[in-house]
């Protein structure tokens, strides 16, 4: 499958990029990037399933509060999702939702190390776009 996401430094923060064929396959990439920021993904195992829900009324918003449901997973229920497994948005008029279903596993300070303290994902420098026929979902950490 390969690595559909890139990180890089932003003025003492973090920038995470993620690519897929539309907004919600570069959004789950991305999210794959947001972990191995945090620990490495090969330190994790595909053994657990969560579902989450978050809304918002734009798509900024949704996403936005995607990713920082992962970091309250993360680092409050000591979860770490793997991947998505599914990712849907609702397209009913007036829905404002965002599902997903998360495949990975209770933190274990044994095998799971720990790299940076992500505080939040933020607005600034938030971007998705279309580069011909790849999403990107751009967005920036506070560390």
């Amino acid at each position: 499958m390969g690595n559909n996401y890139s990180i890089s430094d932003y003025s003492g923060d973090v920038q995470i990029e993620g690519r897929g064929q539309d907004c919600l396959e570069a959004l789950a990439n991305a999210s794959r990037g947001l972990v191995d920021l945090i620990v490495p993904l090969d330190q994790v195992a595909e053994a657990q399933e969560q579902r989450i829900v978050v809304s918002g009324d734009r798509e900024e918003d949704r996403f936005i509060a995607f990713l920082n449901e992962i970091l309250f997973l993360v680092y409050t229920r000591h979860w770490l999702p793997k991947r998505v497994r599914q990712l849907t948005q609702c397209n009913r008029t007036g829905c404002r939702e965002l599902r997903a279903i998360l495949i990975g596993e209770p933190v274990d300070p044994g095998r799971h190390e720990f790299q940076y303290d992500v505080k939040a994902v933020t607005y600034h420098d938030f971007e998705m776009r279309m580069e011909g026929d790849t999403a990107i979902v751009h967005f920036v950490c506070d560390l």
